[in-house]
């Protein structure tokens, strides 16, 4: 696990991903709740990998989720534009990890990393990432 402290600084990300906040997404205290910003930080998970083209080097293969962290950091209101920084933190084997900062007005509100496994269709084990989804995960790592 790496220190979630250190995606607080935006020059550390290259990929980036705009959202917004959403009415529902309002918890009785008029901020993003936390499921909601879980959800944010997927959104920029799944942006991140699409713009990677990872999934169509994993033709027999899943990405599912193993472990997810989040910490937060600041209050999240709306309405607000939010910028999520995203990028690889370390390849593995069959797993890799996702990091993901999400700024308000260039301020820190959370970090966020999860950990995804690649497994076989049919056994729904783990199974190793070819090596072109090696390289290209090791060639955005971040940290």
């Amino acid at each position: 696990m790496i220190d979630l402290n250190l995606l607080r600084d935006p020059a550390r990300f290259r990929h980036w991903v705009q959202d917004h906040v959403r009415f529902g997404d309002l918890d009785p205290l008029g901020h993003a709740n936390n499921n909601a910003i879980n959800i944010i930080m997927e959104n920029g998970r799944v942006c991140l990998t699409e713009r990677l083209e990872i999934r169509p080097l994993l033709p027999d293969g899943l990405m599912v989720i193993k472990t997810t962290r989040t910490e937060f950091n600041a209050e999240v209101h709306r309405p607000a534009r939010l910028d999520i920084g995203v990028g690889i933190g370390t390849v593995g084997t069959s797993s890799f990890s996702i990091l993901a900062g999400l700024f308000v007005n260039g301020t820190n509100a959370a970090t966020h990393e999860a950990w995804m496994v690649l497994i076989d269709r049919q056994t729904r084990r783990p199974t190793p990432l070819p090596p072109e989804a090696r390289a290209i995960l090791a060639n955005n790592i971040i940290l």
